[in-house]
């Protein structure tokens, strides 16, 4: 949502309008959010199942409730959030004025710390980074690798495929 505030009016040429209300839209989806999350994972770990509609449940326990409250709290402050981010993005593409040239949003351009042409030439090959990347795949899935194959258990009987 962050990004359109930014890439909206630029796309368009238009202003965005509303910044304010853009910042109440962060900050209610901010604290829905935290809400809702912190909620959903408390219930998550007194064992209710993922992924289930909890209203329509037989085993709902009681000291889930306070909880429930809280997620449709957050769901609600989400809500919110989310109609007033939809408001501010018609405005701004529904919107038949124009910003002025001053006004456009422009792309960020970074400034280079040194010279470009300062960089050592090992690393504009692919060599290198084929090499880096292949020793942090063995290195994050090696382990897992050894460890699964060499407690494998093999004991399916064979079948004849035709």
């Amino acid at each position: 949502m962050g990004i359109t505030y930014w890439l909206a009016p630029y796309v368009t040429g238009r202003k965005l309008w509303g910044a304010r209300w853009g910042l109440v839209q962060a900050w209610s989806w901010f604290i829905g959010m935290i809400i809702f999350s912190n909620a959903m994972h408390t219930v998550g770990l007194l064992g209710a199942p993922r992924r289930t509609p909890l209203s329509l449940a037989p085993y709902v326990p009681p000291e889930w409730s306070g909880h429930l409250f809280r997620v449709g709290l957050g769901g609600a402050i989400l809500l919110f959030s989310t109609l007033v981010y939809l408001f501010i993005m018609a405005r701004v593409v529904l919107t038949k004025q124009h910003a002025a040239v001053d006004e456009r949003v422009r792309v960020p351009e970074a400034e280079a710390l040194r010279d470009p042409q300062l960089t050592p030439g090992w690393l504009n090959r692919w060599a290198p980074w084929v090499a880096a990347t292949i020793i942090l795949i063995i290195l994050s899935y090696g382990p897992q690798l050894v460890s699964q194959i060499s407690n494998m258990q093999a004991t399916s009987p064979g079948f004849k495929v035709w």
